[in-house]
């Protein structure tokens, strides 16, 4: 499927759920893990989250659910262009330089 404006996609990582409780579940994400815990964890509702808690075992990014992400983002601007007509001042403004 094409991305058009208003479309949300998400960041995937590698995470772990941590913990469950009754009604939260808390994850930890790789990227993370020299923060300080508040900015590692984050909480999701234990009835979306329908995987066990595995403290010790890593899920590759590769197979991180939509429910799991902390960055979630949108689409503003979708544009066609061939790569050879990109400048370098347009590399540099899309993050690949």
């Amino acid at each position: 499927k094409r991305q058009v404006p208003g479309d949300r996609i998400w960041v995937r990582e590698a995470f772990r759920v941590h913990s469950r409780a009754t009604d939260v579940a808390t994850l930890v994400y790789k990227a993370s893990e020299r923060n300080s815990w508040t900015e590692q964890t984050h909480r999701v509702p234990v009835a979306i989250c329908n995987e066990p808690a595995t403290p010790e075992k890593w899920t590759p990014s590769l197979h991180m659910p939509r429910w799991a992400s902390r960055i979630p983002l949108e689409i503003t601007n979708v544009r066609v262009e061939r790569l050879n007509a990109i400048s370098e001042e347009d590399a540099r403004a899309e993050g690949i330089i």
